[in-house]
């Protein structure tokens, strides 16, 4: 069995993205989490508007990574609205108060 060292390096990067999304599955927000954030934002149905574009991935260590995939940025008021409730959603996940924000 011979390989060159590129099918080698490709091998590497296909097995990494596979076990990525097996090992981490995005979900949306956890119910308690959109909550919070409703009960701190003045405009709830752009909130919930945005937990649509929103996604947790659980990591290996229990850790939580909040996402966004939303491209419609000439949406200035849903964009603004998707990057806070990502930055109040990190900061929930990471036991931190978003009452001060």
């Amino acid at each position: 069995f011979t390989c060159s060292f590129s099918s080698f390096i490709s091998i590497i990067f296909k097995f990494s993205a596979y076990y990525l999304n097996v090992m981490n599955v995005e979900k949306t927000l956890p119910d308690w989490v959109k909550q919070k954030i409703l009960e701190k934002v003045q405009n709830k149905r752009l909130a919930e508007e945005a937990f649509k574009y929103i996604t947790v991935v659980e990591k290996e260590d229990g850790s939580y990574i909040v996402k966004e995939n939303f491209d419609q940025t000439q949406n200035h008021a849903l964009w603004f609205m998707v990057l806070a409730c990502v930055n109040y959603a990190q900061r929930l996940l990471k036991g931190e108060s978003i009452d001060d924000i």
